[in-house]
Parts: C-alpha cells; sequence; structure tokens
C-alpha cells in the first residue's frame, strides 16, 4: 500500500508469483485523515479474483476502494499520476502566491478568495498538522520523473515542481509541511 515505483512493483510481483503467492498493488491517497478515519482511497490492482479476495480488509480502510487494472504495477501508476497532479497544483498554488505577496497582496485574504473560486482544490485546504512533508514530494516526483523515463514520457512540469521542492528541502525545510515550498518561491522573488 506504499507509494511505489510502478517499476518496483512488477519486480517485486514476479519475485512473488515465482514463490507460489499472490500481490495485489493498492497504494493509497487520502493522508492521515483519511486513514485515522477509514476513508482511504484504495488504487487497487492485480487478478480480479485475487482483488475480490482483499476488497473486505481494503472496505475496512477506505470509502473509495477502485480495482484499477489486472496487473500489479498499474495501482503504482495511478498512485504516481496523484503524485504528479498534488505535488504541480502545491508548486503552482505557491508560484502563485509568491506572485502575490511580491506586490503586497495580504496572503490570507487571498487563501479566502481562491478557497472559493474556480481555482479552489484540496490543496488549498488547511490542515492544524503537518500531515505531508516536503521531502515526500521530493521523494514522489522523483518516482512520478523516473517513471515518465521507464516509458518515455516527456514531464516538464512535475521536474520544475520536484526542483523547487528540492531548493525547499535544500535550505533545511524538508520536514516542513509540504505547503512550504512557498519559501523557496518568495526567496527566489526577493520576498522577506
Amino acid at each position: 500500500m506504499a507509494t511505489c515505483p510502478p517499476s518496483a512493483v512488477e519486480a517485486i510481483d514476479d519475485r512473488i508469483r515465482t514463490a507460489g503467492r499472490r500481490l495485489i498493488d493498492s497504494p493509497v491517497s487520502g493522508g492521515v485523515a483519511g486513514a485515522k478515519a477509514a476513508m482511504l482511497t484504495i488504487m487497487a490492482a492485480g487478478p480480479k479474483d485475487t482483488f475480490e479476495a482483499a476488497k473486505p480488509a481494503f472496505d475496512a480502510l477506505g470509502d473509495k476502494v477502485l480495482h484499477v487494472g489486472e496487473r500489479p504495477g498499474q495501482g503504482a501508476m495511478v498512485k504516481t499520476v496523484n503524485q504528479l497532479l498534488c505535488g504541480v497544483h502545491i508548486a503552482v498554488v505557491a508560484e502563485a502566491f509568491a506572485l502575490a505577496a511580491k506586490v503586497g497582496v495580504d496572503l490570507r485574504i487571498l487563501l479566502e478568495i481562491m478557497s472559493g473560486s474556480s481555482a479552489s482544490s484540496w490543496m488549498l485546504e488547511s490542515e492544524p498538522e503537518v500531515t505531508s512533508a516536503v521531502d515526500i514530494f521530493v521523494k514522489d516526483l522523483g518516482i512520478v520523473l523516473d517513471t515518465g523515463r521507464d516509458v518515455k514520457a516527456a514531464l516538464p512540469l512535475a521536474a520544475a515542481a520536484q526542483q523547487m521542492f528540492l531548493a525547499t528541502s535544500g535550505r533545511g525545510d524538508g520536514m516542513a509541511d509540504d505547503s512550504q515550498v512557498i519559501r523557496s518561491y518568495l526567496a527566489l522573488n526577493g520576498i522577506k
């Protein structure tokens, strides 16, 4: 259920099948809050009969349990796409807010406006505790880029986003909430 490169999951599946066992590749989305509330989205891939056998356990953990493919590695690919979208969106929100900060816009008011506009998304919601750190997106966007290389897909936005997360981590903020990638955008633009 971890976030892993699709190619790694495929290699694990080969070893598991050789041992006469079965694997369900089943990464999740929903974070700490979703796990605590048993409201995870589970992206399961593997033979349909194996999925059906595991489904009761998945139903106890998540409210959205989806069979995304017959081959282990396909669940990891869906999670990779999810992390590409999340990472790029977090980075673009930081870039947009840094632009507004450059001209002195109150970022709390901007957040209130954006949260109720067509630009709103889950990424603009605030959580009281850190549940996803900058270094998680350094890792996950690395998986995205490695996967893109493996399948020969150009991912220029993911590459740019990962560089901003790397810069933030390199500044000593790797354990900070992933939203703190904004610190690198502010630094790039000379904003204190």
